[in-house]
């Protein structure tokens, strides 16, 4: 007898697997078996493991040595949390601007990247009247 399929939105975790006191990035590849793709934990390095699996190491177990660099982005820039939602703010405006963004709180760089936002300079502005005469002109 056929079995009806319902697809369904899940991400399976096998209980079994106990977590591991020292996680690997690459998860499985690099011998962590509590790591994707058995879950997703934060550190995971999920791009590097799905670039190294699409290209054998999955079946194989060996990691493909073109691949072994990844996209070199080993760990996250800010710490994790130790309580939920465990991740940092999102990056604002005023990320990587030189020395004078060290220091300010996510709360302080929002006020301001709105702030600066509202204010268009005007050669901005030109250009963007410019642009807006050029596309009606086109359009019309």
């Amino acid at each position: 007898p056929l079995r009806k399929i319902v697809p369904a939105e899940e991400l399976r975790l096998n209980m079994a697997v106990p977590p591991t006191a020292k996680p690997q990035r690459l998860g499985v590849l690099a011998g962590d078996l509590a790591g994707f793709p058995n879950g997703r934990r934060l550190a995971d390095d999920v791009i590097d493991i799905s670039l190294q699996a699409v290209e054998g190491a999955a079946q194989t177990g060996v990691l493909v040595p073109a691949l072994a660099d990844g996209d070199k982005v080993d760990t996250n820039e800010v710490p994790f949390g130790t309580s939920f939602p465990y991740v940092a703010l999102p990056h604002t405006k005023n990320v990587n601007r030189g020395p004078g963004a060290a220091g300010r709180n996510a709360e302080q760089s929002s006020t301001e990247n709105t702030a600066a936002s509202r204010a268009m300079e005007p050669t901005h502005a030109a250009a963007l009247a410019g642009a807006g005469a050029l596309l009606l002109g086109v359009g019309g």
